[in-house]
């Protein structure tokens, strides 16, 4: 397999060459009028189709061409291409009107040129809207072809520009008017001077793309440079617009030694060494300084701020994350010790931006591409490294107690080629896997994706790990098969709004089960938990109830927990909203909900009350053996008694504890004016429901006691599975 590997680069080398060479043979051609070229015999022609110049080019079929276009003063327009299978090639320029320019075509060393007039506008037509063309290129390719879009009066590059990318569905990174990234392709992505710059008409502007209006007739383009746009031809007396424009988030810092050191970071001309021991001195010299004995909160909340800066473009900044370890950890204990001195608000809005940061630090590291179906040696090596680094600052970040209640999960995520459905793991790489010490396997394929609890693989085996795709179904397969204690959870990707969706198992025997799932609208996916091998499919389940007239609170929530088969109505298409669930109905919701293993309990006898002939037998088991819910004693757990709020919020604080969630150990139990009646045994339960949200109250108040109503239950169920799914 080595071998095949070597030889398939080998190959990729040669072709990589080759296309160079061609490019550089073709530069030649068009800047070195000195040469000797065979005479022509191709036709050129020119059409204009609105503001746009479209030269066609008829020749021999499958030869490399190449095109320049100029006048007196400046090149306008450079491209190459080849002709198709019928010999015709067209490229459209964005030529100004009333002008003169002189056309210079190469295919395959013969060369030819042409006059190109573009005549005067008509006069503007008063009812006619005005337009401009909209191109953008990245580094994989066109990401919209050329486009005439109507302008809205007064706008500018920027909002043309992110209207375009939002009608098309197209995701991009926009900060502060800056554009870092446009369909998955950042900045610094391919070097530290590589990043998005924008021309209108050919020219770089030296402001922002917020700061340019947009006129009739403008032609913009975005295109993604190498090399501080140099590749792309601007004239180096101008500052390009984008690549080299300082970040908005340095011109935020307000400390002046952590400006200063931002400014060297985002330059791009350090070495990550370099990077580290600069940091690690700034870093250290402005941490020494802080006391939150004598500094007033804003001040704490602004060095915060520039420290979770500095993080953030370190990890931008580096290649190597490794090098900046220490300094992330020393950052992360240090806010740590300070956040108690800043307004809670502010504390969390901190924490949240540090484990972004940390998160950010961790893909960086472990992400590793796939180029081959099997994963061998060559791919397993750093498995351990990657454990230690993610650990390393898991570990800082817990040990600060900045997490805000939120388990960070050591991830190690592979990427697939397109065309790979399948992996196979060795048992040596398995082995490697166990001892890294990571939580969670990643695997991203043209199907989708899917994440594994590491410990639930076999780990004496070679494992076959496969995601195929077909027309109406995506089969997931993990062999040798085994059952999962943990689920795996699943993303198929979903175009279209996924709001009201849910998903379906369906086994080789036809048999099927409502899965569920959440759409997440951000990656277009549906994602949802399984736990076996099956075919799935993203399908409508839409309920509708007569009975919720006056529950408008509380609809979207039972619409979702019945289409989703986790709660269902009382018949005749009635909810019943304001009814009351029995324990053992709860015990039932909950073990749907988590896919908590009802089959091998047939044995248990937990509860004395809970007879092996009624329905209930083997859900409440299963609830008490999956620590989802307790009984009132030892001995007893009262199935068909009411349950009440406080005892419902503890059954799901239980399961927001085994998703991985931790409280943070404030005070919430204060938000309500009746908090002197909840049990003492619930008042963890009531703290950590809602610090996440699970529960509000009704004007001020828990009310433990009181028994919970149907739509209340569907409301607070609808908040936990959100938050267990998207864990």
């Amino acid at each position: 397999m080595k071998s095949e590997i070597l030889f398939g680069q080998y190959c990729l080398r040669r072709k990589i060459m080759n296309k160079k060479l061609i490019a550089v043979l073709l530069i030649l051609i068009l800047t070195i009028p000195s040469f000797v070229f065979a005479q022509a015999d191709f036709n050129i022609d020119y059409r204009l189709e609105g503001e746009t110049t479209v030269i066609s080019i008829q020749g021999e079929r499958n030869k490399p061409v190449s095109i320049s276009i100029k006048d007196n003063n400046r090149k306008y327009y450079i491209n190459q291409g080849v002709t198709d299978s019928k010999g015709k090639i067209e490229f459209k320029a964005q030529l100004e009107r009333g002008k003169q320019y002189n056309l210079l075509v190469n295919i395959d060393g013969k060369t030819a040129s042409k006059t190109i007039v573009i005549d005067e506008k008509d006069p503007d037509d008063p009812d006619k809207p005005e337009s401009a063309y909209i191109y953008v290129k990245g580094y994989d390719g066109i990401i919209v072809d050329e486009e005439k879009v109507d302008i809205n009066k007064g706008e500018t590059v920027l909002g043309l520009t992110k209207r375009v990318l939002n009608r098309k569905n197209i995701e991009y990174v926009e900060r502060s008017g800056y554009i870092a990234s446009i369909d998955g392709q950042g900045e610094m992505d391919k070097g530290p001077g590589s990043g998005w710059m924008y021309s209108v008409n050919g020219k770089f502007p030296n402001v922002g793309a917020g700061s340019v209006k947009v006129e009739d007739g403008d032609y913009i383009r975005w295109l993604y440079t190498m090399d501080l746009g140099k590749d792309l031809g601007y004239d180096m007396g101008d500052k390009p617009s984008e690549a080299v424009k300082p970040s908005p988030a340095v011109n935020n810092i307000k400390n002046a030694a952590l400006k200063e050191l931002a400014n060297s970071l985002y330059s791009g001309n350090m070495t990550d060494p370099e990077i580290k021991k600069k940091s690690e001195e700034v870093i250290s010299k402005v941490i020494k300084e802080i006391d939150v004995n004598k500094m007033n909160p804003q001040e704490i909340k602004d060095i915060v701020g520039d420290l979770n800066i500095i993080a953030d473009l370190l990890v931008d900044k580096t290649q190597n994350v490794s090098y900046i370890q220490q300094v992330l950890v020393y950052i992360i204990d240090n806010l740590g010790k300070v956040k108690n001195g800043m307004a809670q608000e502010d504390s969390i809005n901190s924490q949240k931006d540090l484990i972004s940061t940390v998160q950010k630090a961790l893909d960086k590291k472990s992400n590793i591409k796939v180029q081959s179906e099997r994963i061998t040696v060559e791919y397993t090596k750093d498995f351990e490294t990657i454990g230690e680094f993610n650990r390393s600052l898991i570990k800082s970040v817990e040990n600060a107690k900045i997490t805000n209640g939120k388990k960070l999960e050591a991830v190690l995520a592979f990427y697939m080629n397109n065309d790979i459905e399948k992996i196979v793991m060795p048992t040596d790489t398995t082995e490697k896997l166990l001892r890294s010490g990571l939580d969670k396997l990643m695997l991203y394929f043209n199907g989708g994706n899917m994440k594994i609890p590491i410990k639930q693989l076999i780990l004496d085996k070679e494992i076959t790990i496969m995601m195929k795709n077909m027309a109406d179904y995506t089969e997931i397969q993990i062999l040798p098969e085994k059952k999962f204690e943990e689920p795996i959870t699943i993303g198929l990707p979903y175009e279209k709004n996924g709001t009201g969706k849910t998903v379906m198992r369906e086994d080789d025997n036809g048999s099927k089960e409502n899965l569920g799932g959440i759409y997440d609208k951000e990656n277009k996916e549906m994602v949802f938990t399984t736990k076996g091998n099956s075919k799935y499919y993203i399908t409508d389940n839409p309920v509708k109830f007569t009975d919720l007239q006056n529950y408008d609170w509380a609809r979207s929530s039972i619409n979702s927990m019945a289409s989703k088969g986790i709660i269902n109505g009382r018949g005749g298409g009635s909810f019943v909203p304001s009814g009351e669930l029995t324990r053992a109905e709860i015990s039932a919701l909950l073990v749907r909900m988590v896919k908590a293993d009802s089959s091998d309990v047939k044995d248990i006898k937990a509860f004395e009350d809970v007879k092996s002939d009624a329905w209930y037998w083997e859900v409440i088991n299963a609830a008490y053996e999956n620590n989802l819910m307790e009984g009132k004693s030892e001995t007893k757990f009262v199935p068909e008694g009411k349950i009440t709020r406080q005892e419902l919020t503890q059954a799901m604080a239980n399961i927001l504890t085994l998703s991985g969630y931790e409280y943070d150990g404030r005070d919430y139990l204060s938000n309500f004016s009746d908090n002197n009646e909840i049990a003492e045994w619930a008042e963890d339960g009531v703290n950590l429901s809602a610090q996440f949200g699970l529960i509000k109250g009704t004007d001020g108040k828990f009310s433990p006691q009181k028994y919970a109503t149907r739509a209340e239950t569907a409301v607070m169920l609808d908040r936990l599975y959100n938050l267990i799914i998207n864990q």
